[in-house]
Order: structure tokens, then sequence, then C-alpha cells
């Protein structure tokens, strides 16, 4: 009898740590020396007395018990964590103990993806220096020495002025600063409240800003190169309206940002592929914590 292999299991794709790790082996056998930084601890010794705490803990019986949900202790130790490391408030129901960020964004049914365009940040420094230089133009018109000194009446006040001595580009830019400024504390408050819908909605308006105002997508000029607004059309055109993209990082060249359906993962991936080149659709892991001094 032959057995059909259920569609679902089709979304499965091979693990981050583990392409991480064959990269890292690859590396190794060439000789060079590697730190694998690849599941967001270093392989370094870890400190006594961590390795103490531990010890101790393993000691005690009545540590050796089957949980099936977060201990008060659990929750009060992360509550406390947050608040001393990152100076933030949470609720003990926005904490949920997962094995690993992958199993993290499988709960919201959503796989981050990067896509690589494949344009070259080559000669691009004058593009990057273009968008703060601007911003400060605008700011110095309306009295500031930055945006965020300006308030966003005065500048509103100030927009033929504005236009006459920064140019137009000038103003769309800073149009975009004061409205991506306040997304973000919408952006909080939507993953605060478990509307990641709305979450999705703010990161495609963020993104529709970028290309429109702030203009980070297509150098000025550059007619036949537009490797960043050919990944960002693709990958809206295979979401069909679902997810989010916008351009990631500083735009111009490099990278794509993606929120895939899990369901949509495979299809989405194979296709992006198809038209960016093999392995330029990247499925992220998030470590809990960035950057850290070792």
């Amino acid at each position: 009898m032959e057995i059909e292999t259920a569609k679902r299991l089709e979304h499965f794709q091979t693990g981050i740590f583990k392409t991480l790790n064959e990269r890292k082996e690859a590396l190794a056998a060439s000789g060079r020396m590697v730190y694998n930084l690849s599941v967001g601890t270093p392989d370094f010794p870890v400190a006594p007395h961590v390795r103490q705490a531990l010890i101790e803990a393993a000691e005690k019986p009545e540590n050796f018990h089957y949980m099936l949900r977060d201990t008060p202790e659990l929750l009060a130790a992360v509550k406390d964590y947050y608040k001393e490391r990152f100076h933030v408030e949470i609720s003990t129901d926005e904490i949920t103990s997962v094995n690993g960020s992958q199993e993290g964004i499988a709960h919201i049914g959503m796989a981050l993806c990067i896509l690589d365009s494949g344009a070259d940040h080559a000669d691009l420094t004058d593009e990057y220096a273009a968008i703060p230089n601007e911003c400060r133009a605008v700011a110095a018109v309306c009295g500031g020495e930055v945006l965020r000194d300006v308030p966003f009446e005065t500048f509103l006040a100030n927009i033929p002025a504005c236009r006459k001595q920064c140019g137009d580009r000038a103003v769309l830019r800073a149009f975009h600063f004061y409205a991506d400024n306040d997304r973000v504390p919408q952006q909080v408050a939507a993953l605060r409240e478990g509307d990641f819908d709305a979450f999705l909605q703010m990161v495609t308006a963020s993104g529709d800003s970028s290309w429109e105002y702030l203009q980070n997508v297509i150098p000025a000029g550059y007619k036949e190169h537009q490797e960043v607004a050919v990944t960002i059309a693709a990958a809206k055109h295979y979401l069909g309206g679902k997810g989010a993209v916008r351009v990631h990082g500083g735009g111009f060249a490099g990278t794509v940002q993606a929120f895939v359906p899990v369901e949509m993962l495979a299809d989405f991936k194979a296709n992006m592929e198809k038209i960016l080149g093999a392995g330029r659709c990247h499925v992220l892991s998030i470590r809990p914590e960035g950057g850290a001094v070792l």
C-alpha cells in the first residue's frame, strides 16, 4: 500500500540552527576559527556562579517535579528582569515559556523572513547621508537642530519655507519621520494587547511610507537596477494581502522583511528564490536578547 504524506508536512523546512551549524562546520574544516553564536548563546564556559546555582538547585528534591505551566516564581522573575534590564512593566499574561523563538513565532502563525534582494551597497554613501542631512535641514528651518526638537504643528506651518529652502523630498522625508515615530507606541500597544493583525497593518504602513515618503527603496536616478523594489513587489504578490512586507534596515539595497503565514511559507520561499536565487530567503530565529557584552 502506498501512503501519501500529509500536505501540511511540506511546510516544515530545514531549521535555521541546522543550516548555521553546517556553515560553521564547513568554516572550521577549512581551518577558520569560529565562535558559535547561532543559538543566541556563545559556546564559552558558563560563569562559575551560574554553574554553582545549577548544582545547588539540582540537589534539592523539591525541584524535581513536572510542571504544565510557568510557576509564579518564574513569572515574577521574568517581570523583574524586564523591569531592571529594559525598564518596562509587563503583566503575567504577557509571558509564555517556549522552546526557542521559532516556537514563539509559531504561536502567532507567522514566520519572519529576510529576503536578500542581491543589490550592492557600493556607491550609496551619498544616498544614506542625504536622509539625516535633509531632515536636519528641515529642522533648522523650523528652529530646531533635529526633527524631534520640532513639534509637528510647527513643521506644518513652515512647509512653504521648507520646500523653498530644502526641497520637496526633504519635506516628504520629514512627514515619514513624524508618522513613523507615532507608529512605534501604537505597535508596542498592539503587541501587548495581542492584536498581531494591527501590528502587521502598521508594519505595512511603515513600509509604504518608507517607499513613498522616505524614498529609501530606489536610489535616485536608478532605472535598470531596482532590486529592493522588485523584491517587495514579488513578496506582496505571493502573500496576496496576508502578512506584511517592508524594506529592511537602511534601504536602497540589501534586504526586505516579510512576515509570512506558516501555511504559506514553503511556497513563498520557493517562489521568492526562483526570482532572487537559491538561499536568498532566510527564515529567521530571534534571540530573546539582542547585543550583549561577553
